[in-house]
């Protein structure tokens, strides 16, 4: 008897067996999924049922995402995903306009991670415009934080100074130095820290303008983390004559442990030829090394940013050139390495 599945060599006609598998749709012989149906037929009319209208019509600009999820590897995984997966329900509900197609209304879905990788399926088919995702959230975090302040003159202080010093600061950044990913932990920091001394002067009922340096010491005392971020709101607040010049300690700073000449450059070799060590951590390493990159910018970074010009020998590349600002050159590189 021949196998079943890809392997078989007769089918079932042929081997004269009866095994009435056959899809009613498109006459494969295969495991039935549902009334008659194999996975992949079952898969196309669910999806359809999904993003399709009363009369199984789809808007064209989902076109290209009906035609993704029909053509998943296996079906069965996507009949899974459109069964019982969080953003199946968001997906549908922007087919039939029961949401917006907007970064916005993704926003304010309650399920987020959900709303998140169907804004990633919407911007790889050029459905939405990519955004600077971390910089929509932290806008969507200064709103939650804001929320959260019951003191209505302190929740217009940290308003004033997230909107006019912070978020403008960083959309700034992110136009002159565009990143796939935007920082914006430090902004959150400094907004927490300038949120937690309002919380303290409210507690000691005490107005921001009343802030002394005794009352600012005792602040810092308890507030280890974020004892050095709370410089920028004090900064802004005494350039605009709420508070007087206030002295916060600096970040102390330590020299770290360097390597010697011989020491870096024979790890340089080893990350260049040591084929043990995953090639992403050669790599990565690589530019930590010899470009003293920040572990940030290269996690943020991408295939497109890296251009290769081809090899003049199986050892030295003729240049590498990395966008925005780096180039290796061949010449530089064999004299040292």
């Amino acid at each position: 008897m021949s196998p079943p599945g890809p392997s078989a060599r007769r089918c079932a006609d042929c081997s004269g067996i009866s095994i009435g598998s056959t899809c009613s749709e498109c006459g494969i012989e295969d495991k039935l999924y549902e009334r008659a149906r194999c996975a992949r037929c079952s898969l196309k009319r669910r999806a359809r049922e999904l993003l399709g209208d009363d009369q199984g019509q789809i808007r064209s600009e989902l076109a290209g995402i009906y035609d993704t999820i029909v053509a998943a590897p296996n079906p069965r995984t996507g009949l899974n995903w459109l069964t019982s997966g969080a953003g199946a329900p968001i997906l549908s509900d922007i087919a039939h306009g029961v949401i917006a197609l907007t970064h916005q209304a993704l926003d304010e879905q309650p399920r987020r991670r959900a709303a998140d990788y169907v804004r990633q399926m919407l911007i790889v088919h050029g459905v939405l415009p990519a955004r600077d995702e971390p910089l929509a959230r932290l806008q969507q975090w200064v709103d939650d934080t804001l929320a959260g302040i019951d003191d209505d003159d302190g929740r217009r202080l940290v308003e004033t100074y997230a909107t006019w010093r912070i978020l403008v600061g960083v959309r700034r950044r992110a136009e002159h130095r565009p990143r796939v990913n935007t920082a914006t932990r430090n902004a959150k920091n400094r907004i927490t820290a300038a949120v937690r001394l309002l919380d303290f002067l409210t507690a000691q009922h005490l107005e921001l303008s009343a802030l002394r340096q005794g009352h600012l010491d005792r602040w810092l005392s308890t507030q280890p983390p974020l004892r050095h971020e709370v410089r920028d709101f004090l900064s802004w607040a005494a350039t605009r004559k709420i508070v007087p010049r206030l002295e916060v300690p600096t970040r102390p700073s330590g020299a770290g442990s360097a390597l010697d000449h011989h020491q870096r450059w024979e790890i340089a070799r080893r990350l260049l030829h040591d084929p043990t060590i995953r090639l992403g951590d050669r790599i990565a390493g690589s530019f930590v090394l010899l470009y003293a990159q920040q572990l940030t910018r290269i996690a943020a970074m991408t295939r497109s940013q890296i251009t290769e010009t081809g090899w003049s020998s199986p050892r030295w590349p003729d240049t590498v050139v990395m966008r925005p600002g780096f180039e290796i050159g061949r010449a530089s590189c064999r004299e040292r390495v």
